[in-house]
C-alpha cells in the first residue's frame, strides 16, 4: 500500500482506523491499529526496541479491488460495540457498478492471530472474517461520497443520493432492519446541500433549481409509530428570491447515443432566438472523473462565462459525457486506458 487517504479515531478511543490505497489506486484497505501500538514521539521519552513484538499489529478488517480504480469516500461510521470479537460499521461501496451503502460485521483478530497477520493479509482471508454484510441501498444510482447520518438508537440512516434523478440531490433515509425503499425527505424539482444535528432530528437544506436561486430552510423530523418520518418545515433562514424577467435560464435536456448510454446536457440560449436560424455555438465538455457540469441546480456566477457568451449571441452547450460523475462505474470508466481516442469521438 503506497497512499494513507483517510484516518480516524473509533468511538470509543481505542483503535485508530485508516484507509490505505495501493499506488494503482484499485485496491483499498480499511486497517484497524490499537491505540497501544503507537509511541510518543517526545525524544526524551525511552522507546522500546521490542515495542513492535511485545505490541498488537494493525489488521486489516476490511477491503475491496476494483478492475478500474477505487473512488475513496468519507463514509465510514463505527456502530456501538456490543462484542469485543466483532466490530461494525457502516461502508459505502461501488461493488456492483454504483456506490451504495452496507453494513458490514466482521470478526477481529486475537492478539496473536495479529502477529502471524501483520505482513499483510489476502482478500480470500479478510472475507472469511466477513459475519455479515447488509446492503441498505441498490439499484442504478448512486450514495453521495460524504453525507450521511446514522440514528442507531432508531436504527435509521440519512443519507445524500441521486435515486430520484442524477441531475438532484436529495436527503434520503432507510430503516436498518426493515429495509425498504429509501425514502426521500426533501422537495422535487431542487437539488440540495444538506446539513442535520446529532441526533438527526433537525437538518437545514440550501436548495436551488435552474430557474430558482439559493434559499434555505429548517425541518423537523418527528417520530411516530404510525409514521416515523413526517418531516416539519420550521422555516426560511434563506428567504427565496425572484429573478429578474430579463433573466434566462438554461435548459435541461438528455440525449442517447449510439452505445445506448443517455447522456444529459444544458443549453443557454443568446436573447430573442429565432427557430430555424443558424448561430455561433460554444461546447464546453470536461467530462473526466470527479466532475459533473450538469445538475438541476441555479447557475450562478460559476457559469458567468456561459451567460456572457449567450448574451452577445452564442449558444452554448454544456454536456456530461461518459467519464463524468455520478452515473456509476462503468459509465465513469469509460476513458480508464484510452483518453485520447476517447476524447475525439466524445459523444
Amino acid at each position: 500500500m503506497e497512499y494513507l487517504v483517510r484516518a480516524g479515531w473509533t468511538p470509543d478511543g481505542k483503535h485508530v482506523w485508516a484507509k490505505v490505497l495501493d499506488r494503482k489506486q484499485s485496491h483499498e484497505q480499511l486497517l484497524l491499529l490499537p491505540f497501544c501500538s503507537f509511541v510518543s514521539s517526545d525524544p526524551a521519552k525511552e522507546i522500546y526496541t521490542n515495542h513492535v513484538e511485545n505490541n498488537p499489529a494493525a489488521q486489516v478488517i476490511y477491503e475491496e479491488v476494483s478492475e478500474v480504480w477505487i473512488n475513496v469516500t468519507d463514509v465510514l461510521y463505527f456502530f456501538t460495540q456490543e462484542n469485543p470479537n466483532e466490530i461494525t460499521f457502516l461502508w459505502a461501496s461501488e461493488e456492483t457498478g454504483f456506490r451504495h451503502l452496507y453494513i458490514v460485521t466482521v470478526e477481529l483478530l486475537m492478539a496473536s492471530e495479529r502477529k502471524v497477520n501483520n505482513k499483510g493479509a489476502k482478500l480470500a482471508e479478510v472475507s472469511k472474517r466477513i459475519k455479515k454484510k447488509i446492503a441498505l441501498t441498490s439499484g442504478e444510482w448512486e450514495v453521495s461520497e460524504s453525507d450521511v447520518w446514522v440514528n442507531e438508537k432508531k436504527r435509521l440512516v440519512y443519507f445524500i443520493g441521486l435515486k430520484d434523478s442524477p441531475l438532484e440531490r436529495h436527503l434520503y433515509v432507510v430503516d436498518t432492519e426493515n429495509l425498504h425503499e429509501p425514502l426521500r425527505l426533501t422537495a422535487s424539482g431542487f437539488s440540495h446541500s444538506v446539513a442535520m444535528n446529532d441526533d438527526c432530528t433537525l437538518f437545514v437544506t440550501i436548495q436551488s433549481s435552474v430557474g430558482q436561486p439559493h434559499f434555505g430552510q429548517v425541518y423537523q423530523i418527528c417520530y411516530s409509530p404510525n409514521n416515523p418520518f413526517t418531516v416539519q418545515a420550521l422555516g426560511y433562514f434563506i428567504e427565496p428570491s425572484a429573478l429578474p424577467s430579463s433573466y434566462r435560464q438554461p435548459e435541461l435536456f438528455s440525449h442517447r447515443l449510439q452505445s445506448g448510454h443517455l447522456i444529459y446536457g444544458m443549453l443557454f440560449k443568446p436573447p430573442n432566438m429565432r427557430v430555424g436560424e443558424k448561430y455561433p455555438t460554444v461546447l464546453t465538455i470536461y467530462g473526466g472523473p470527479e466532475v459533473q457540469l450538469v445538475t438541476n441546480s441555479y447557475k450562478g456566477m460559476r457559469y458567468l462565462r456561459q451567460y456572457l457568451l449567450s448574451s452577445e449571441g452564442y449558444v452554448v452547450v454544456s454536456i456530461d459525457c461518459r467519464g463524468s460523475r455520478h452515473r456509476g462505474v462503468a459509465f465513469e470508466s469509460h476513458i480508464k486506458s484510452r483518453m485520447v481516442c476517447f476524447y475525439l469521438c466524445i459523444i
